[in-house]
């Protein structure tokens, strides 16, 4: 597996330090589970801009190996970026089944106070084929400014019995959304 993240032209200040890099994209994985993956090494080249003269360095880190558990479940999220004051927008959850076997999820949006589900039923159950996905959409209205927590995807399993949802999925959803002031002329 072949990784390449490359940053160009990034002049730091003597007070400034890069401390993170992400890999945005890699290839395919195809197991579920993939044991000690090896992800390589970093190298970083770098020269000093008050010594032009000096040729450029090459500093190169080894970085960890780790361990690769695909979920069989994924969720995809389109939200806007932001949202008008009191003006509907749509949420739109894909639910990706990653096996071989059908899912059925029930599916519950937790409404909080500051934004209110206007249309759709915020609890339903869903079929996911296997290797395919499903959708669930809300339409949603903001009744505060600023950044306002969204309302709350709960999604646990009816079938099959065994199938556990992991916490990790939690952490991918968006939580909050920022609210602007309407546009309209009142």
């Amino acid at each position: 597996m072949f990784f390449f993240f490359c940053i160009v032209i990034v002049q730091l200040k003597l007070d400034e330090v890069v401390t993170e890099g992400f890999c945005l994209r890699t290839q395919p994985i195809t197991a579920l589970i993939v044991q000690n993956l090896l992800v390589g090494e970093y190298s970083l080249y770098w020269k000093r801009s008050s010594h032009p003269h000096i040729p450029e360095l090459c500093t190169t880190f080894s970085l960890s190996d780790f361990n690769v558990e695909q979920q069989q479940v994924y969720i995809e999220v389109t939200t806007p970026n932001h949202v008008p004051l009191q003006e509907p927008f749509q949420i739109n959850y894909r639910i990706h089944n990653r096996s071989n076997i059908v899912h059925e999820y029930k599916v519950n949006l937790e409404q909080m106070n500051l934004i209110v589900a206007v249309s759709g039923s915020t609890m339903t159950s869903l079929l996911v084929p296997p290797l395919s996905s499903s959708d669930v959409s809300y339409t949603l209205v903001a009744t505060l400014c600023g950044f306002v927590q969204l309302p709350k995807l709960k999604l646990s399993t009816i079938r099959p019995q065994s199938q556990e949802i992991d916490e990790s999925i939690d952490k991918t959803l968006p939580t909050h959304i920022f609210v602007v002031p309407s546009s309209k002329d009142e």
